[in-house]
């Protein structure tokens, strides 16, 4: 049965790679370049700098901050050669070059596409060669245990916090806290809008006639009705008052994203924030992991046991990539909790 499985799955997946692929050459052409992201690069740029990781040694603490400092500062480089390159791009009115900049765009759609594929399976068979022990022709291949078992792991991770700096980047410190201050004034308006309808006199009394021109439906589901209708128009005005601010606010802080330094500080302001959080966020992860792995878990029946053995196999998975292994053996949260 598997096997039938396998034979009428395996064409269907090939077929629809292909045509993934096919459409990602065709986006690039058109897309060129110097107009996508190269994040896909810069994910094998920092990756393969990451193999060097598996000769460190040293201080906890040394280890780990050089680690995150050295991979941010990396990225930072990075990006600037991105943004040096693709203006470069732009600039040129050499045919060449525009030729140039669409088959590059080819190729970097097909790579960005082939990126992801492995970041995201590359973790999905890490978890099934070492946690569930499960068995299949891949994980007997040279390729597989001489190199992506011992390196798999690090493109995910790699992935994750250079995904964090580059939406960091882009964002924006102040278009996220005024993203946030919208969604928070927007819940804040219809409470405003129900306060009204329930609480000011004569909002009172007019959800009170409409609850009454509706009583056909009967006096709770009426009342309820009335005052929903109240408060919809309440919020109706409340929201259009609170558009007109927030576009005079928006007009001011497009004004102020023309100008490069300012959009350039305002960006890797929030970029080292979420870069700080996803570290944290790993760190935590993998010291959850450890602590479980050392018999963090009380449970009857010997369930905690069970448990522990499979975190062991899990934090053997962690150990396997250098990075990943920079976070488990250096974990900053192990480091001060113990």
């Amino acid at each position: 049965m598997t096997g039938l499985l396998l034979t009428d799955v395996m064409p269907i997946a090939i077929g629809a790679g292909c045509a993934l692929a096919a459409l990602s050459l065709i986006y690039g052409i058109f897309k060129k370049s110097s107009e996508m992201s190269w994040t896909c690069w810069e994910i094998l740029v920092l990756f393969a700098l990451s193999f060097v990781l598996d000769a460190v040694r040293g201080s906890g603490w040394l280890v780990f901050l050089c680690a995150a400092g050295g991979f941010f500062a990396v990225t930072l480089l990075l990006h600037s050669l991105e943004s040096f390159l693709k203006g470069k791009l732009r600039e040129s009115a050499s045919s060449g070059v525009r030729m140039l900049d669409r088959v590059f765009g080819a190729v970097t759609a097909l790579v960005g596409l082939a990126v992801f594929v492995l970041a995201v399976g590359g973790f999905a068979l890490c978890v099934l060669s070492d946690c569930v022990g499960m068995e299949i022709a891949l994980f007997q291949m040279p390729i597989w245990q001489d190199f992506l078992a011992k390196h798999i792991l690090d493109l995910t991770l790699v992935a994750l916090l250079l995904g964090a700096y580059k939406g960091g980047f882009r964002l924006g410190l102040l278009k996220a806290i005024w993203t946030v201050v919208g969604i928070a004034a927007t819940g804040g308006v219809f409470v405003g809008a129900f306060l009204m309808a329930t609480k000011v006199g004569f909002l009172a009394n007019f959800s009170g006639t409409v609850a009454g021109a509706l009583k056909g439906v009967g006096e709770g589901v009426a009342a309820i009705a009335g005052t929903l209708i109240v408060t919809l128009i309440c919020f109706v005005v409340l929201f259009s008052v609170l558009a007109l601010v927030f576009s005079l606010v928006n007009w001011a802080v497009k004004r102020l994203n023309r100008h490069k330094l300012f959009n350039a500080v305002d960006g890797i302001v929030l970029a080292v924030i979420l870069f700080a959080v996803t570290v944290l966020m790993i760190s935590g992860a993998h010291y959850g992991v450890y602590t479980l792995a050392q018999g963090g878990l009380s449970l009857p029946n010997g369930l905690g046991e069970q448990l522990s053995e499979y975190f062991v196999r899990l934090g053997e998975m962690f150990t396997s990539s250098p990075l990943s292994r920079i976070f488990y053996e250096y974990n900053p949260l192990r480091l001060l909790l113990g």
